[in-house]
């Protein structure tokens, strides 16, 4: 096997590796507000401000906006206080499929699985692209 074949082979496992991450999510994010939290989304908002860096925090379900501060003292308080739990935490990053990566170096795995769950689509029409001719 080639290394483009090689490539192709990771990416399509990527994305097939990678499609109920949107549905473990949202597995996630039940169990957490059946706990009583809060799903929130979002952080820094703008550059700093006299070393402040402003933030925003939106419901993850209706984007509505919860709260706004200055600082990340003031946004670890809001945290503290209130029963939130932030979306990125219950998102584990892009899931590598359980095959071997045909040869590819360590680097460069991570990186095309990093894109392929990143972008899904773009990855598939890449691979559409580079598809051998039949």
């Amino acid at each position: 096997m080639d290394y483009l074949d090689a490539i192709r082979k990771y990416v399509a496992a990527v994305i097939e590796a990678n499609e109920g991450l949107g549905e473990d999510v949202a597995r996630r994010a039940r169990a957490k507000e059946a706990e009583g939290f809060r799903i929130v989304d979002g952080g820094q908002a703008g550059p700093h401000v006299e070393g402040l860096a402003p933030w925003e925090l939106t419901d993850w379900r209706t984007g509505e906006v919860v709260a706004t501060g200055l600082g990340l003292e003031s946004f670890q308080e809001m945290f503290e206080k209130e029963r939130w739990w932030h979306v990125d935490s219950l998102n584990y990053g892009p899931v590598l499929p359980a095959s071997d990566p045909g040869g590819l170096p360590p680097g460069l795995a991570r990186a095309l699985a990093s894109w392929a769950a990143a972008d899904p689509v773009e990855a598939e029409m890449w691979l559409g692209a580079t598809a051998p001719p039949d």
